[in-house]
């Protein structure tokens, strides 16, 4: 829906509205991983993975793993699956029925993500909170 860019030298620039399978990407995962089970079963079902990267995940085994670890932490953290170069960090924003409703996702140069990843998984798990705390979740 909206972006921000950055003043440095080398940024990421993604296109609005740009659309990726929800096997790829730190967002697509988040949300992903916040349906509900049988939503995302019978994705797992009724999916055949294209690798985008080398760093793709590779199968749907691997994608349910991921998805289980996404629920736990609260967060996605995607390196490289959708462009070679970039890391992602996203995590969901709920309603007031508990539902996700969006994801805020940052990222950009592998190297700047992943050197402040603790700083980058905090900030943003705080501002997804209070976003849905404002939606009405809990």
């Amino acid at each position: 829906l909206a972006k921000k860019e950055t003043s440095r030298l080398i940024r990421l620039s993604p296109q609005v509205g740009l659309t990726l399978p929800l096997y790829a990407g730190a967002s697509s995962k988040v949300l992903l991983a916040h349906q509900s089970s049988s939503y995302i079963n019978d994705y797992l079902s009724n999916t055949k993975i294209r690798k985008i990267t080398p760093f793709t995940t590779p199968s749907i085994d691997k994608l349910n793993d991921e998805i289980k670890k996404i629920q736990k932490q609260g967060y996605s953290l995607c390196d490289q699956d959708v462009n070679i170069g970039l890391t992602g960090i996203a995590a969901p924003i709920l309603d007031a029925k508990e539902k996700v409703v969006a994801s805020f996702v940052v990222a950009g140069p592998r190297d700047r993500i992943l050197k402040d990843k603790v700083k980058i998984i905090k900030i943003l798990k705080e501002l997804c909170a209070r976003a849905s705390f404002e939606l009405g979740s809990r």
